[in-house]
């Protein structure tokens, strides 16, 4: 997944207090930058002690990353995008903020100094318009495996993912590019109610905080003011959602299994900018 980034200085170098660059792997990207390797601007933060803290960091497509990094390189008020400078930083234009907080590890150079270019890099991320089949294929395999477990979608199982993909509904985790799970869920044609219909897990992947950050990057990044999950009575996923801030609201009968359905709802907490 392409990404732009900025980069915040602690302490101004000469004049600037920003640096912008662009990768497929901000962790191995910002650790090289931590430990003075990736430009000849960060080798030089580096070398005066000078720390610096993720600024920004937006997603585009892979067709427009090199020719977006230069136009926001040659902006005279990177500033206006930097989300330490501004409580409420502008968005530049061709590209989507991606949640700094969802990222799994601190993106600073102090943090990242301490670690090492190979270490694992998890994301969690929508799907993309232009996903190989090999992504799709992932997600299938997942929802067979764990079909038991799972909840329901409308239009019903493997077609309903097919139909959630172009509306940008479903959520992927990924540890080193291979998918390990995803978030499959939809929204109400006023936009004011969220569902998730599916959240699945690789067996050998859990407990890694994969299903928490795929709900908080729906919840952080759509504008919702409620959202409603379904979850048999009888699954270990209860306490999943209790976990996450929902609350039950009802228990009814599946028509045709005769499984008792928890109905849970949670109503985020929107911060307010004066």
């Amino acid at each position: 997944m392409p990404f732009i980034y900025i980069l915040h200085f602690e302490t101004k170098l000469a004049h600037a207090q920003h640096y912008v660059g662009c990768t497929r792997n901000p962790l191995q990207r910002l650790t090289a930058h931590a430990n003075g390797a990736g430009s000849t601007l960060t080798k030089a933060l580096v070398a005066e002690g000078i720390e610096w803290q993720l600024g920004s960091l937006m997603t585009c497509s892979q067709k427009r990353l090199r020719e977006l990094e230069r136009r926001l390189k040659d902006q005279a008020n990177t500033a206006r995008y930097c989300g330490v400078c501004q409580q409420m930083p502008g968005k530049f234009h061709g590209t989507e903020h991606y949640p700094i907080e969802m990222l799994p590890w601190i993106p600073k150079s102090t943090a990242l100094r301490r670690k090492t270019a190979f270490e694992t890099v998890q994301t969690v991320r929508f799907i993309d318009a232009n996903e190989p089949p090999s992504t799709m294929a992932a997600i299938m395999m997942l929802m067979r495996e764990d079909k038991d477990a799972l909840g329901f979608i409308p239009v019903g199982g493997e077609a309903g993912l097919q139909t959630l993909v172009p509306r940008g509904r479903i959520v992927l985790a990924c540890e080193d590019g291979v998918v390990v799970g995803y978030c499959a869920w939809n929204m109400s044609q006023d936009m004011t109610q969220g569902a998730f219909h599916q959240v699945a897990v690789r067996d050998d992947q859990r407990f890694k905080g994969f299903a928490r950050r795929m709900l908080q990057l729906v919840i952080m990044t759509t504008p919702c003011e409620s959202y409603i999950a379904k979850v048999r009575d009888d699954l270990a996923a209860n306490h999943f959602w209790l976990s996450m801030g929902f609350h039950q609201i009802d228990q009814n009968v599946h028509p045709t299994s005769g499984n008792r359905i928890n109905v849970y709802r949670h109503i985020p907490v929107r911060k307010v900018v004066p």
